[in-house]
């Protein structure tokens, strides 16, 4: 019996959840374009950060990571598919509006609470 509830206790501990990975990773686009960036976040909710500060979630549909939106308390994909600035493709005269830290932030509150509450 000792050894059931070590076991279940054990299997608990491997199951929770953790910390995003926030060291600098490469994402790629489904055009095989890729950028560096740092994942955010953790159980309750994850997010990409880039260098210049914009927030990304990954499009499933596309296959491709944008600009997060907030929609009915939720991260969502905006379907603006993030460009990494350069020399070469300043072709976006205004760049999408990503969504505040303020916002995302207060997001990320809601839901942990949310998630501790549960």
């Amino acid at each position: 019996m000792m050894r059931f509830f070590l076991g279940i206790s054990l299997i608990c501990t491997l199951l929770a959840a953790a910390p995003a990975f926030h060291g600098v990773r490469t994402f790629i686009q489904s055009d095989g374009s890729s950028f560096q960036a740092h994942m955010q976040g953790d159980e309750y909710l994850t997010w990409i950060e880039t260098a210049d500060g914009k927030i990304l979630v990954y499009n499933k549909k596309d296959q491709n990571y944008d600009y997060a939106v907030i929609t009915d308390e939720k991260l969502k994909p905006s379907g603006e598919k993030y460009i990494e600035p350069n020399g070469s493709n300043l072709r976006m005269a205004q760049p999408f509006r990503s969504v505040s830290k303020e916002k995302l932030y207060k997001l990320w509150r809601l839901k942990r609470q949310k998630g501790l509450n549960n």
